[in-house]
């Protein structure tokens, strides 16, 4: 409807950028090496669910647990500001969109969320955003 309201810049700019990540990940050697190991470093952190699960305990309950550990260390701050700042400086988006894009890649739908947590004060900046900011309350 709003065709001119597109920034192709950004979309051009977001897809060289997942092009040559892409490359990278699936014609290196040292890129298959990398992402096997985070692979199999992400199953083994899940596998550790397995027994929580059969007592009814499910992953997202155990993520939201371990997110909210790393909060309460200010882990999460430093890489939610960190890859907020690397995405907004490359692709020219807000904190916001760009954790909330890459969340949702990496950790789905609902478990994304989590990482907007310390963002959502500043949700009443942005618009039409009252139905993300209910989540939090």
């Amino acid at each position: 409807k709003h065709r001119d309201a597109i920034n192709w810049n950004q979309v051009l700019l977001g897809f060289t950028i997942q092009l040559i990540f892409g490359i990278g990940v699936l014609r290196t050697q040292i890129g298959k090496n990398v992402f096997q190991c985070i692979g199999e470093k992400i199953n083994t952190f899940l596998s550790y669910t397995q027994s929580g699960t059969t007592m009814g305990m499910p992953v997202i309950i155990f993520f939201s647990f371990f997110v909210s550990i790393l909060y309460h260390y200010g882990v999460m701050q430093i890489i939610v500001r960190k890859f907020g700042f690397i995405l907004q400086s490359t692709i020219g988006t807000t904190a916001c969109e760009s954790i909330s894009a890459s969340g949702n890649i990496f950790l789905g739908m609902v478990s994304h969320l989590e990482l907007l947590a310390p963002l959502a004060n500043t949700f009443n900046l942005l618009p039409n955003v009252d139905s993300v900011k209910v989540l939090y309350w």
